[in-house]
């Protein structure tokens, strides 16, 4: 029974992996969107 959980946790751990990056490149976009916008106020 504790092998199957491992297998699934393993077969899993990709999905995870891409869930952050997702997280991460949204939040670079937010981050690149502010910025952008701090820029213009400062013209």
């Amino acid at each position: 029974m504790q092998f199957a959980i491992r297998l699934a946790v393993d077969y899993l751990q990709p999905y995870r992996i891409i869930s952050i990056g997702k997280h991460v490149s949204i939040n670079v976009l937010f981050i690149k969107l502010t910025i952008q916008l701090s820029q213009k106020d400062d013209r």
